[in-house]
């Protein structure tokens, strides 16, 4: 029996014609191609990776942190010796006595001496009456008791010289004078004033460091531009770079000097003096950064200075462990 075309037709379902459709479409077969293998590779990846999925890739990365601040010290320090007392009126006295350029000043009923002994340092007297005198173009009347010839030769010497003390005997004497009156004073040191900052490379030696007799000689060697003093019977060399100063005993650091102060940015932090020391020097030298050699570090610590106003503020670059993607 004979089929007619229409019979001959082949019926195929809307299924069957979109996926003729489909693998006739040579893009959409790779894009099929390419899912398969994304989703044989998620469950068979692992065997051919040395990595597993929980592993963590993480690294290290320098920050900077807030360290510690700077800045040059404008106020006077006092050092008294031991066991002497000077009360806050004083120091405002000598501090007005120092502005306007007065050799001594009264507090409390006491007279004070003060020797400019170099840039902002000061040594600090206290003064007893011994004699006055009263001059005359026959030269003086003195009123005070057992005073001896000598006394009164080395007092007129030093007053016709036009200067303001003398010492005789081993005491020294100041000269206030007041027009025709003249009032003399025996002196004892008791202290000193200056905008220097010490440091003990070994804080047990604070207290010797901190001591009016070490600082007093150090101070007046450091003035005076000498590169030793000595102190105690014990003699320190001394290198000086601008205002600051490394003070060394028998070869090795053992105490730094300057006017810039450096204190902790974060509490609980202790800076060691020779972290100070080079902060100094790199506040001086006006440097950006410097680089410091620790203790028990395998290579030397970076810091940076930046400069606000009159601040210094100094950071830390800090190694930090972090997750790379």
């Amino acid at each position: 029996m004979a089929l007619d075309d229409a019979r001959r037709t082949k019926v195929l379902s809307p299924t069957m014609l979109v996926m003729r459709r489909f693998f006739r479409n040579r893009l959409a077969i790779a894009g099929l191609v390419i899912l398969v293998i994304m989703f044989v590779f998620s469950f068979l990846g692992g065997l051919f990776t040395p990595y597993s999925q929980a592993q963590v890739f993480k690294g290290l990365e320098y920050i900077k942190k807030d360290y510690a601040t700077a800045v040059y010290n404008t106020d006077l320090r006092m050092t008294m010796k031991e066991g002497v007392s000077f009360s806050p009126s004083a120091r405002s006295q000598m501090n007005l006595a120092i502005g306007k350029g007065s050799s001594s000043f009264t507090a409390n009923d006491q007279v004070y001496g003060l020797d400019k002994m170099g840039e902002d340092f000061y040594t600090i007297q206290s003064q007893e009456e011994v004699f006055s005198a009263l001059s005359n173009p026959k030269g003086f009347v003195y009123k005070g008791s057992n005073l001896s010839d000598g006394l009164k030769e080395a007092f007129e010497a030093a007053h016709g010289a036009g200067e303001s003390s003398f010492t005789f005997e081993g005491t020294e004497y100041q000269i206030e004078a007041a027009r025709k009156n003249i009032t003399v004073y025996a002196s004892q040191e008791i202290g000193l004033a200056s905008k220097m900052i010490y440091d003990a490379a070994d804080p047990q030696d604070s207290s010797l460091v901190n001591s009016f007799e070490f600082r007093n000689t150090s101070q007046t060697a450091f003035s005076e531009g000498a590169d030793s003093f000595e102190s105690d019977a014990v003699t320190y060399s001394l290198e000086i770079d601008g205002n600051n100063a490394v003070i060394s005993k028998d070869g090795e650091h053992f105490a730094f000097m300057s006017d810039i102060s450096v204190e902790p940015k974060i509490s609980g932090v202790v800076l060691n003096a020779e972290f100070k020391a080079a902060a100094r020097d790199a506040v001086q030298d006006r440097r950006n950064e410097f680089t410091l050699e620790e203790e028990g570090a395998e290579e030397p610590s970076r810091f940076l200075v930046n400069r606000v106003n009159t601040n210094y503020y100094i950071q830390r670059y800090e190694a930090s462990e972090v997750i790379r993607m």
